[in-house]
């Protein structure tokens, strides 16, 4: 099956493989008149995998020149594959997002079991995001239907997912009137010698360590 190189997707003419490709292994998304768009990373696989040829300015790219070819116009390329692969390796349906609604998000995976749907986020073991941007990606989620997962790739290419949810901390310990009690500071520590002070800090509220009889 014969793929074309443009706008950095790949386009498939042939309406009968266009039609395999997408209702039997998940890849791409369909187009008018029967073809179909696939991303990068889709394409690359099945070139990887040998069940298609790619064409770029009617020049047939191998495996290594296509990888070569996308990765210079996507810096993510590299991780955003390998994630990709594994995933595949693992018998999962993944389905790349194309316009999502949440942009962090680069992969979809129909769930195996249950009603579950995984979100994926690929990175690389040295990229930097904040912590603020995963924290609005898990409000985003319903977490009755959806799940998320942070792909990390290291430099080996070894690749660890975590799941992310939010947690909102309760506890059932009820606050206890502390009487007040005086400290000294000495550096940066305060110590107690009040002893009941002290043991009410400590066994109630968890605070500081014992030192002697007193409370550092």
């Amino acid at each position: 099956m014969l793929g074309v190189l443009k706008d950095n997707n790949i386009l498939i003419d042939n309406q009968k493989g266009a039609s395999r490709l997408h209702n039997r292994g998940g890849f791409g998304k369909p187009l008018p008149m029967g073809r179909l768009k696939l991303d990068p990373v889709e394409g690359t696989y099945l070139v990887e995998t040998k069940k298609l040829k790619v064409v770029y300015d009617d020049v047939e790219l191998s495996f290594h020149s296509l990888f070569d070819n996308l990765i210079t116009k996507d810096p993510r390329f590299e991780h955003k594959y390998m994630v990709f692969r594994d995933l595949k390796r693992r018998g999962y349906r993944i389905q790349c997002t194309y316009n999502s609604r949440m942009k962090e998000i680069d992969f979809l995976l129909s769930p195996k079991q249950g009603r579950m749907q995984s979100l994926v986020s690929a990175r690389a073991e040295r990229e930097k995001f904040s912590i603020k941007s995963i924290r609005a990606l898990c409000h985003k989620l319903c977490y009755e239907s959806e799940q998320l997962w942070i792909a990390i790739v290291d430099e080996e290419g070894d690749i660890t997912y975590y799941s992310v949810f939010p947690v909102e901390p309760a506890g059932r310990i009820k606050t206890e009137k502390m009487k007040k009690g005086k400290g000294v500071l000495i550096k940066n520590h305060v110590f107690v010698y009040d002893r009941e002070n002290a043991r009410q800090l400590l066994k109630t509220e968890f605070f500081g360590k014992p030192f002697g009889k007193n409370l550092q």
